[in-house]
């Protein structure tokens, strides 16, 4: 299962994945963010929430790196992700290097807390300072997932 909010007084587009993620599910997703990702100004900054995926089908790598080229070539500055387990990593830093430009930070954290400290600039090497709005926007429709089963970007 997935889900993906974005929130522009922040200017953070988040993934949270939870359960398995399938093939189908990220075939959706990539369809989705098609969509939303041009709409966004480029700076925009990505939170991935890894903390409750459970499984992933291998297909997904290539629909992975399909939303990163989408994020980069949009001008995405800061990808955080949230990976409890790090036998769980399935290879995103590698994905990364061939996907995202050089300029493009990428922090990879254990909790959730960590992450949000990155994201609010209390970490002083993010250079990223949010917002305080709570107004958010889910894509699409309600504040319901999106699909079901593992990881985007």
């Amino acid at each position: 299962m997935y889900y993906v909010e974005f929130d522009p007084a922040q200017s953070l587009l988040r993934f949270s994945y939870s359960q398995r993620f399938t093939a189908e599910e990220a075939r959706r997703c990539v369809a989705e963010m098609r969509v939303l990702v041009p709409t966004l100004s480029s700076g925009f900054r990505v939170l991935v929430d890894l903390s409750s995926l459970e499984a992933m089908d291998l297909e997904c790598d290539s629909y992975i790196t399909q939303v990163m080229d989408l994020l980069d070539q949009q001008g995405v500055s800061l990808v955080v992700r949230v990976i409890p387990d790090p036998h769980k990593d399935i290879g995103l830093n590698i994905m990364s290097a061939f996907h995202y430009r050089r300029s493009v930070r990428i922090v990879t954290c254990e909790k959730m807390d960590e992450a949000m400290r990155i994201l609010s600039g209390a970490d002083t090497s993010s250079g990223q300072n949010s917002g305080n709005s709570s107004t958010k926007r889910p894509f699409p429709g309600a504040s319901t997932p999106l699909a079901q089963s593992g990881p985007t970007p």
